[in-house]
């Protein structure tokens, strides 16, 4: 069974034109013809207005397809947008149609399925590649972003450590010292430098009458951390 999906979002249908659905069920039996289908064995799917941004089988006609699709059966769209979101989901759903033994033909890289083209074989290839390409970058560039952020003071979310405060909202969020417990931090860098143990300085820090932010006694996993992030910061700097 040959099953014709097409879609144009609706600035798309305004247009008209190469990206219309009449265009694109002409190329879709064509294929089938090309195959030796009848027309009563090429089913259409359309989602007319429907956005490329929206997951194939969330769309309603390719949601349907998508049910009523069986091993064997081979899809055919004009283009690889119009069935897929982008290359990454591209790799995804060519994958997960293989798994359901579905083939997959899309006319603009070539008129045999993905699976037996050699050209579409050393597209989804390159496709596959530059998928890979772009998480890597996107990936080095946010964990540089984060290291550039952070050595500026920047705040990463989540609760400020002890011994600061949270200033301005999103991205201009930064770290600055919170007065009444960099006291804390003070006295507990300096007992640590004089040789006590965590231990000593928790009971210190409970007979001086500190409480941690929950406003109980400080805990050991607690001073440690204190100590920690300060050697962090330095040899950041360093």
């Amino acid at each position: 069974m040959i099953l014709i999906y097409c879609r144009v979002s609706t600035p798309e249908q305004a247009r008209d034109n190469a990206v219309s659905i009449p265009e694109q069920l002409r190329k879709g039996h064509a294929i089938a013809q090309l195959r030796g289908v009848g027309k009563f064995d090429a089913v259409e799917y359309r989602d007319e207005g429907v956005s490329g941004a929206i997951p194939f089988t969330q769309r309603p006609a390719g949601k349907q397809l998508w049910d009523d699709a069986k091993a064997g059966d081979i899809i055919v769209a004009a283009k690889l947008d119009r069935l897929f979101r982008s290359s990454s989901d591209a790799l995804t759903m060519m994958e997960r149609f293989n798994e359901r033994k579905i083939k997959v033909i899309l006319i603009d890289v070539s008129v045999e399925p993905v699976a037996e083209s050699a050209t579409a074989k050393l597209f989804f290839t390159m496709l596959a590649a530059f998928a890979d390409f772009e998480r890597q970058t996107i990936n080095q560039r946010t964990s540089e972003g984060r290291v550039g952020k952070r050595s500026k003071g920047g705040f990463m979310g989540g609760n400020a450590p002890y011994g600061y405060k949270i200033a301005g909202k999103g991205r201009d969020a930064v770290l600055v010292d919170n007065p009444a417990e960099q006291e804390v931090v003070g006295l507990v860098l300096k007992r640590f430098d004089q040789g006590k143990t965590a231990g000593q300085i928790i009971n210190e820090l409970a007979m001086r009458g500190y409480r941690a932010r929950d406003d109980k006694m400080f805990g050991y996993m607690q001073v440690l951390r204190i100590r920690d992030r300060v050697v962090d910061k330095v040899e950041q700097a360093a």
